[in-house]
């Protein structure tokens, strides 16, 4: 059995690949260039994006369309939720209810304070001990109604803050620059928690992972640059990517990548810079 390295490398837009070495004008062509087997090309960076909450879909990325990091992708009908949101931060920011709680408070208080006096000073009964009593009850109302009031204020402002953070659930921004590469659901659908959405993948970097024979073993090092050279065939999920994906697969926005052979056969295709970043030897047999 032979003994054989995977090794693994980062790779600036390619789709399918073989390995070379050597920085020749065609290194392909160079006698130093390494033979490579079980070649696989993964996307790094792909993101499903789905929502937090049940909802009807207001808007959806359209297929193949180019995002940025933080650009909204998908939005749900948040209609409802806004108006209870508004409605709370009405009432979080309206102070008319406890200003006349408190004026109604005052003036039983000093009701009560004048009668209490009253008698005081005539040193006779001008108001009965049940008028007084009902004079301070309905001071002791008044204080209760002020912070009723108050209170009813704060639950108000704590509605209007989880509202609020439940309308951020209703829209949903892409963590990383991209293009739609799939949607699940259109416009107007209803959509579950967690449900798929749309696709979002980004192939500005690619990794490939390759077998390559033990005795070129000492030939390449972690770090080194390297070449690749895209088959003529698309395998895997890539084949359904590269459709959607057209010029942005097969060319490098940093000038990385070049079409050094457009002649057909077997390895022609498009010629890539990249890096290793792993070596792993692996034994078999």
């Amino acid at each position: 059995m032979k003994h054989l390295i995977p090794a693994a490398m980062f790779l600036s837009t390619a789709t399918v690949a073989l390995l070379a070495q050597d920085q020749a004008a065609d290194p392909f062509k160079n006698p130093k260039a390494i033979p490579s087997t079980n070649v696989r090309i993964e996307i790094r960076d792909e993101l499903e994006v789905s929502v937090n909450v049940v909802g009807k879909l207001d808007q959806v990325a359209e297929l193949g369309q180019a995002v940025k990091k933080g650009d909204v992708v998908v939005r749900l009908d948040d209609k409802r939720v806004r108006r209870e949101y508004e409605r709370a931060k009405t009432a979080a920011e309206e102070d008319v209810l406890i200003k006349f709680a408190e004026i109604k408070r005052d003036t039983a208080e000093l009701d009560w304070q004048d009668k209490v006096k009253a008698n005081e000073d005539a040193r006779r009964d001008l108001f009965t001990e049940s008028e007084i009593r009902r004079a301070k009850l309905d001071y002791d109302q008044g204080v209760a109604e002020v912070k009723k009031a108050q209170h009813d204020q704060i639950l108000a402002k704590l509605d209007a803050a989880v509202k609020e953070a439940e309308l951020e659930h209703y829209e949903v921004t892409t963590a990383i620059d991209g293009t739609v590469t799939a949607v699940e659901h259109p416009v107007g659908e209803v959509v579950n928690q967690g449900e798929p959405i749309l696709t979002i993948t980004n192939v500005t970097t690619l990794r490939a992972i390759l077998d390559v024979d033990q005795k070129y073993g000492y030939s390449f090092n972690v770090g080194d640059k390297v070449y690749v050279r895209t088959s003529r065939g698309i395998s895997s999920g890539a084949a359904r990517r590269s459709s959607i994906l057209g010029d942005r697969v097969g060319t490098s926005s940093s000038g990385k990548g070049s079409d050094k052979s457009p002649a057909a056969g077997p390895a022609a295709g498009v010629v890539f810079e990249g890096e290793v970043i792993l070596v792993a030897p692996q034994l078999d047999g």
